[in-house]
């Protein structure tokens, strides 16, 4: 599996910390050495893959008193693409089944499908389509103490870009929804749907740098929890820029504001800003850096989160076949009921690829949460052994 991208929508929400340990253990894994072949169906690329993996997790709950456990996983995964005159077109679907040796421990699997199509109509006009589907069970994080987070959710978005990649100005217009369900019957308030729009006009300020102005709105439409229902506006300038061979990245920063239906919910306000840093100062060794605040949906009785992280990670190739990756990550979450969550980790991990079709990978990541709530304070360490095996 490539690497978990850490800096992602605009509008991060609680679909993100629902997956987190899902993604906890799909990703403690070093840079993708990996070189796997697809088969040609008459144009039409298909390339599987899988991984098999062994790990112990010393809180696989993420709890104050914790439980461990050995936890085989197995994620066989296909990409398939296809490209037209001016269009490509990818899908691909994964499964990760995780078998817990713990006695006590429910055996947990999931589901995520994905696809997107690009089209450049003309060098003027270029749209981009994508839509996913997953069903997920996490053990850890549970909003519930001692319940299975178990969803369904599904999301689509188009985004429309107006002139030519070396025009003075273009523009971009998206709209995107997503939804998300209780697949257990637990966590009935945090089902939703919510719809989107942006637009965001771009200017080059020179051949390497693009400066930009974005206004995004978000609206949230709760199933049964429907004091919640708001809507979320960010206004954001910044730049993108490939200042050099070495340097690439993007910056925003701007105001997110939350208004909610509900009268009797007091609104909230942030300075919101996104940040994504990656400096190779040599083709095999390569830094990122990013950072990112906004307001994510309410949990654990709150009406909403001011949530900011901060990563650090390192890539580097050290040449025979070898790889290794290390990575820092620190997320302040503060509640509107007066809760507040500090969440420090960090990984080390190499890979060897052993064969073009096979590399061998062993990572250890470490998690500790701080929470003014005490049950919710943890210490996690996860060590883990993976085969990844293509064509």
């Amino acid at each position: 599996m490539s690497d978990v991208v850490f800096f992602g929508a605009k509008f991060m929400n609680t679909q993100l910390k629902l997956h987190s340990a899902i993604l906890l253990a799909l990703s403690t894994q070093t840079a993708y050495a990996l070189d796997p072949a697809a088969v040609d169906f008459e144009g039409i690329q298909v390339t599987p893959t899988l991984e098999i993996a062994g790990s112990y997790d010393d809180n696989y709950l993420t709890l104050n008193d914790p439980e461990s456990s050995w936890i085989t996983s197995i994620t066989p995964n296909v990409k398939i693409m296809g490209f037209g005159e001016k269009s490509t077109f990818e899908a691909s679907y994964m499964l990760n089944h995780q078998i817990y040796h713990e006695e006590n421990a429910d055996n947990l699997t999931n589901h995520f499908l994905s696809a997107k199509a690009d089209f450049e109509f003309d060098v003027r006009n270029r749209l981009n389509l994508n839509a996913g589907y997953s069903r997920t069970q996490t053990a850890s994080d549970a909003y519930t103490l001692g319940e299975l987070n178990s969803f369904k959710s599904a999301n689509a978005g188009a985004k429309y870009i107006y002139g030519a990649p070396s025009a003075t100005g273009n523009i971009e217009v998206g709209v995107n929804y997503d939804s998300i369900r209780s697949t257990n019957g637990e966590n009935l308030d945090v089902e939703r749907d919510s719809t989107g729009a942006d637009i965001a006009f771009v200017y080059k300020a020179t051949a390497k740098t693009r400066l930009t102005a974005e206004v995004a709105v978000q609206d949230f439409d709760y199933d049964s929890n429907d004091a919640l229902d708001s809507q979320n506006t960010s206004y954001l300038l910044g730049a993108r820029w490939e200042a050099t061979a070495r340097t690439t990245g993007y910056a925003k920063i701007g105001k997110q504001d939350k208004d909610f239906d509900d009268s009797s919910i007091d609104n909230a306000d942030l300075t919101n800003w996104e940040v994504s840093v990656e400096w190779a100062p040599k083709s095999y060794s390569v830094f990122t850096l990013g950072t990112n605040q906004r307001i994510d949906e309410g949990l654990y009785g709150a009406n909403h989160v001011d949530a900011r992280t901060n990563q650090l990670a390192w890539k580097h190739d050290w040449g025979r076949g070898y790889t290794s990756q290390m990575n820092y990550r620190n997320i302040d979450r503060d509640y509107s009921n007066g809760r507040d969550d500090e969440v420090n980790s960090y990984g080390l991990g190499v890979k060897y690829m052993a064969k073009r079709w096979m590399d061998i990978g062993l990572d250890y990541q470490s998690t500790r949460q701080d929470s003014s709530s005490k049950p919710y304070d943890y210490d996690r360490d996860v060590f883990k052994f993976s085969v990844n095996l293509s064509l």
